[in-house]
């Protein structure tokens, strides 16, 4: 697990160095898709807000509730922290991440490849591998497309 631990870290801190990068008058713009900078990131902010409280279910030993179809997930999440600020998106983004880094540093050796839903495939080292390949393959090419246009 360390291993992924240390390539979100560092996937992360390029991302936020990117987003930092981003012109202030831009984040609240409609720019990726359906989506702003803003958006974006409160929808990284849900999922990774999600992922905690299922780490903390499965150490509880408890079923953590299954968040359902991603698109209405995301779009529940992201209409949630429509009207917050980019300071307190950007803010809570921040506490998610080193949060989740945290919850994964310290998860136990034998959470991390146990099921987290009976019917489904994902394990906490599955869910994490694709938290990291959604940062890489999708947000950090989109944001850097776009910023590289102004």
């Amino acid at each position: 697990m360390k291993n992924l631990v240390d390539e979100y870290i560092k996937v992360r801190l390029e991302f936020i160095e990117i987003v930092n990068k981003f012109p202030e008058n831009k984040r609240g713009e409609i720019l990726f898709d359906k989506w702003s900078l803003k958006d974006t990131i409160a929808h990284l902010s849900g999922w990774a807000a999600h992922q905690i409280e299922v780490l903390e279910d499965i150490k509880n030993n408890k079923v953590p509730k299954y968040p359902g179809h991603s698109k209405d997930y995301n779009n529940n999440e992201v209409s949630r922290r429509s009207k917050w600020s980019w300071k307190k998106v950007y803010k809570e983004f921040i506490s998610c991440s080193n949060q989740l880094v945290n919850k994964y540093s310290h998860l136990p050796k034998s959470l991390v490849n146990k099921r987290i839903w009976p019917e489904k495939r994902f394990t906490p080292r599955i869910y994490f591998e694709f938290e990291i390949e959604h940062y890489t393959k999708t947000h950090l090419p989109q944001i850097k497309k776009i910023l590289y246009k102004f």
